[in-house]
């Protein structure tokens, strides 16, 4: 009598298709683990960022850019790098925080948004887009990869001054450009200017911060207690600055 029918059940067949999509039943996880693995490590750190970020481990989306990790934070908001679907290109997106939700207030931002906008200039980083998603502004700017002017002085602070004094005139034909449109930056300082890679490209960025020349005038300041009081953002609710930096004027309330 053979061990079938003795009762011992037949050799398993597979019935259907092998299984698909999420299921792992058809694949041998240690197959392909090794030639994955950078891949696999890469997905999980971004979960992970998107997760703590926004509370979700799906890709978060503003309009039709793709968040993809934080960059870092500005005078009025944090900064991530976004992909922009339409266009395949990568862009800086700017969550704005703390707007007054006044509308008036609101539509001032707007307004020097627009401005900003209105900027076309190699030294001045470039505004695509602004808007408002749930209540919440936002900005979506040129993404620059490199470094800040504030970070490269300090990487090596015996740099030649003549090489110093390019990258500020560069920085400074950015900001004449912004005067001549009518804007005054109110936060210029070596954290603001990116430089490309090879420090060859030098672009004044976050005008979240500017104001038109005439709203100047009406403005006083409070400093913020910090560790360094002269590095501190001062503001009232409209004028903002970093007291190191502002112009002699705008301390006293006069018009820039």
């Amino acid at each position: 009598m053979s061990e079938a029918s003795a009762g011992s059940p037949p050799p398993a067949r597979p019935v259907g298709p092998p299984l698909t999509g999420d299921s792992t039943l058809d694949v041998d996880p240690l197959a392909e683990l090794g030639a994955q693995r950078p891949n696999l490590e890469h997905r999980r750190i971004v979960s992970v960022v998107r997760r703590r970020l926004f509370g979700s481990s799906h890709p978060p989306r503003i309009g039709r850019y793709t968040i993809e990790h934080r960059l870092g934070s500005g005078g009025m908001g944090e900064v991530y790098l976004a992909h922009d679907e339409i266009l395949d290109r990568s862009v800086a997106v700017k969550v704005i925080s703390g707007i007054d939700p006044d509308p008036a207030a609101k539509e001032r931002f707007l307004t020097e948004a627009r401005a900003a906008a209105r900027l076309n200039h190699p030294n001045v980083v470039s505004v695509f887009e602004f808007g408002a998603v749930d209540a919440q502004l936002f900005i979506v700017m040129e993404y620059v990869p490199g470094t800040t002017l504030r970070a490269w002085m300090d990487d090596e602070p015996e740099r030649p001054w003549s090489e110093v004094v390019e990258l500020f005139l560069a920085a400074g034909r950015g900001l004449a450009a912004a005067h001549e449109a009518g804007l005054v930056h109110r936060d210029f300082k070596p954290q603001n200017v990116l430089l490309g890679e090879d420090a060859r490209i030098v672009k004044v960025t976050d005008f979240g911060l500017a104001a038109s020349v005439g709203d100047l005038g009406h403005e006083r300041l409070r400093s913020t207690p910090v560790s360094d009081p002269a590095l501190a953002l001062s503001t009232d609710g409209r004028a903002m600055g970093t007291p190191a930096y502002m112009a002699p004027e705008c301390h006293g309330g006069q018009t820039a």
